[in-house]
């Protein structure tokens, strides 16, 4: 890919995925690795785990949802920011939507992965 883009647009791929892995980032607090040490040990204990995943998304959805609101609603801001343009406002929009679903996955893999062990 880095062949087919140019040095600005490679820039851009860079500042943008800066951006997800920070919002990743602050949204985690150790819930992706304790998440499964917890689900695998009630596992085995045969008791319901259930809460701890639910008190898992609740949190991660209580940190992430105003995380992009802010990414959202500053996107004009953050493009100047961080491009000197503000003509990446709308993909940083779309990046504050796209870190609402990614911010979810690692966690509900850990899960499986606590299930299955």
């Amino acid at each position: 890919m880095a062949r087919m883009i140019t040095q600005e647009q490679m820039g851009v791929v860079a500042g943008l995925t800066l951006i997800t892995s920070l919002v990743q980032l602050l949204s985690d607090f150790g819930l992706n690795d304790s998440i499964a040490k917890f689900v695998s040990e009630l596992r085995g204990r045969e008791k319901d785990s259930s809460t701890y995943i639910f008190s898992a998304i609740s949190f991660r959805a209580i940190l992430i949802l105003p995380l992009a609101s802010v990414l959202f609603l500053f996107s004009n801001e953050i493009s100047m920011f961080i491009f000197k343009a503000s003509t990446f406002s709308s993909t940083i929009k779309l990046i504050a939507v796209d870190s609402v679903l990614v911010s979810f996955l690692p966690l509900l893999n850990n899960v499986l992965l606590g299930s299955v062990c």
